[in-house]
């Protein structure tokens, strides 16, 4: 490219894409960012069962975001944005009401301009103008024209966008599923609920996080749980539905909490690409 890009595309608004989002647009350049979901953060999800407006956030994405190894100053970085949380095993940050708001935090900061950002539309085709390239959503739709193009998605996703464009990696991204369940219930069924989270409480359980234990998401009356399947029943189950997952994981859950009751709200979730095992072996391509 001759020239400096003046409007770049950001595909994806996890914590990725809304750094570089806010990196570029903080450099003087207007970015628009197209985010799948409803809302941001990727795999720092936060679900909100009664509403948005109601104060109850479930995380039932990545329950803790952990500072990079090798570089110290990361966790003050992560901190930030969100508050520090032990969960007993390891040292991270959790955002302040609902995980999600370590990317918001980005997406929205205090006293700067908020980014530009589309969500609920999926980018299905990168094209390449004469001097600058435009997107295609997945219902056909039309966007830019942008002067560059970023990916912030899973190897696999991003690599399925860019085509030739993107170089073979030296080694090929792989990634391992988890599956999750939430469940809430109402009104709260143990009056000492017990530590936050719980390890490897029971298979096949790796964790379970109990929402009321993290800052700001304390609801009176009714209390949240999420429960992360291990490698083994995640790999089995990645083309289970939903529903089928919650059925499959509520009873291990209620187990490893010690109630009998059933919740008022359950439902489960896939994350195919919850955690790297293999990365591409580069940080960017371009």
């Amino acid at each position: 490219m001759s020239r400096m890009p003046t409007h770049v595309a950001v595909i994806g608004a996890g914590v990725a894409g809304c750094a570089c989002a806010r990196t570029l647009q903080d450099a003087g350049l207007r970015v628009s960012v197209f985010e799948k979901s409803r809302g941001v953060g990727g795999r720092l999800a936060t679900r909100r069962p009664f509403g948005l407006e109601a104060p109850l956030g479930v995380d039932h994405g990545a329950p803790i975001a952990l500072p990079t190894a090798g570089d110290p100053q990361s966790l003050a970085q992560l901190r930030g944005l969100g508050a520090p949380f032990d969960d007993g095993a390891q040292e991270g940050v959790v955002g302040a009401a609902g995980m999600s708001d370590l990317a918001r935090r980005l997406a929205v900061p205090e006293g700067g301009e908020a980014l530009r950002i589309v969500l609920e539309t999926e980018i299905a085709e990168i094209a390449r103008g004469d001097d600058d390239w435009l997107l295609r959503d997945k219902d056909g739709a039309s966007h830019g024209p942008f002067d560059a193009v970023v990916a912030a998605a899973p190897a696999a996703q991003s690599r399925a966008l860019l085509g030739e464009a993107c170089p073979a990696p030296e080694t090929e991204a792989s990634y391992a599923p988890v599956m999750s369940v939430l469940a809430v219930f109402d009104p709260a069924p143990l009056a000492d609920p017990g530590p936050a989270t719980l390890i490897a409480p029971v298979a096949p359980l790796t964790r379970v996080d109990r929402m009321g234990g993290r800052p700001g998401r304390a609801v009176g009356g009714r209390e949240a749980w999420v429960g992360h399947a291990d490698r083994e029943w995640s790999e089995q189950h990645k083309n289970t539905d939903r529903e089928e997952i919650a059925a499959a994981l509520i009873g291990p859950l209620k187990q490893a909490i010690g109630v009998t009751v059933e919740p008022t709200y359950l439902a489960g979730h896939r994350w195919l690409y919850a955690s790297v095992d293999q990365p591409v072996g580069r940080a960017y391509w371009l």
